[in-house]
């Protein structure tokens, strides 16, 4: 439950501090008169704030996926935080200035000076753009983790896989992935040229085997390539 708990907060300010800040950045650049203040530039600023968003919160989902031990847990702890986020952006449109709001969330604005939306600048706008921004951010949600769910399945296939460090930190600093010890022992073999399988045992911190096991064990991973 405290990982739940842990891991929730953290998308919280992760997806909120990214969001501040690229709101922030935007109409801060507005301000100073760095973007001019047109309909295209506003609109073309907003649409790349929210674009950024979307990109590094994927990056952040695939990351949580890996590092929580079911599709369960992860909806769990990035829609919670999200809803919450919502709930909050809104309550500031309804009952704080439009500056507040602006300041905190304009990436969310992003289709109101589209064409489709600038006939109006009321607040009007503003709930259906951010409508849409929130529904393409809880869509990311759902669908981000298929780009590398079959990975996390154990199956022969892992064989085949070409791997990169940043696999070798996450099978070490996520133990709870769904992969099996072989598989695990295999991604970092592939990886460290010249490692042992005790020296990979040590890093995942499983059992040391006997000198003689330990041949063996190599053997069988002497025709795996990557």
């Amino acid at each position: 439950m405290k990982g739940i708990l842990f891991a929730s907060a953290r998308r919280f300010v992760e997806m909120l501090l990214w969001m501040v800040i690229l709101s922030a950045l935007i109409f801060g650049l507005y301000k100073a008169e760095v973007i001019m203040p047109t309909t295209t530039g506003c609109f073309v600023s907003l649409m790349i704030g929210a674009i950024l968003f979307w990109l590094q919160n994927f990056r952040w989902l695939c990351r949580c996926r890996v590092s929580v031990p079911s599709r369960r847990i992860y909806l769990i702890v990035n829609y919670v935080p999200y809803a919450v986020i919502m709930i909050i952006s809104y309550i500031i449109l309804a009952f704080y200035d439009s500056q507040v709001y602006t300041w905190l969330f304009s990436i969310t604005k992003f289709l109101k000076y589209g064409e489709v939306l600038s006939f109006d600048t009321g607040t009007a706008t503003t709930v259906i753009s951010s409508f849409v921004f929130h529904l393409i951010t809880l869509l990311l949600i759902w669908f981000a983790p298929y780009s590398i769910e079959s990975a996390l399945k154990e199956n022969n296939s892992w064989r085949d896989v070409f791997y990169t460090a940043t696999d070798a930190v996450k099978v070490v600093t996520a133990p709870e992935i769904g992969l099996s010890d072989e598989v695990r022992q295999s991604v970092l073999i592939n990886l460290f040229a010249g490692a042992t399988v005790n020296d990979v045992n040590r890093m995942l911190g499983l059992p040391i085997v006997e000198e003689d096991e330990e041949d063996e064990e190599e053997d069988g991973y002497a025709g795996v390539g990557i």
